[in-house]
């Protein structure tokens, strides 16, 4: 359920900016806004990366494009990022798929804002698969 309010947090915010689409910084600031979340314990226990709810460097790509809408569409990159995180499970024969699975995407994502958050704090893909096999951080 933890991934469910993951997803449903980045929607609400994108929406609630008035963003025209959700992007996967969203996704990103959702995962360090949700303590229940394994992406975000593991972030702060493995990857000693201890980030506020909002960290400042995020808050100018949440603001995102602007628009009159009430609601806010997936862009082409977050499209991307859950077609990879649905490949993942699917390759898993696993049903669901949970926090750590999105943040392995987000952080295949070259380019994008979040990759780049990841990147400074020196969190690569490798290290995230590594803690999914392992299955410790599982979503609460």
């Amino acid at each position: 359920m933890t991934a469910r309010r993951v997803a449903d947090s980045a929607l609400m915010d994108a929406a609630r900016r008035r963003c025209a689409y959700v992007e996967p910084v969203h996704f990103l600031a959702a995962v360090l806004r949700e303590p229940a979340a394994g992406a975000c314990r593991w972030l702060r226990e493995e990857a000693r990366v201890n980030p506020p709810p909002l960290p400042p460097e995020l808050e100018p790509h949440l603001r995102g494009i602007p628009t009159d809408k009430r609601y806010a569409t997936y862009s082409d990159v977050t499209k991307e990022v859950l077609r990879s995180v649905a490949m993942m499970v699917g390759g898993r024969d696993r049903r669901t798929s949970d926090t750590m699975d999105l943040l392995w995407a987000i952080s295949r994502q070259e380019n994008d804002p979040a990759f780049r958050y990841l990147k400074d704090h020196k969190v690569g893909s490798r290290q995230i698969e590594l803690a999914i096999e392992t299955g410790h951080f599982a979503d609460r």
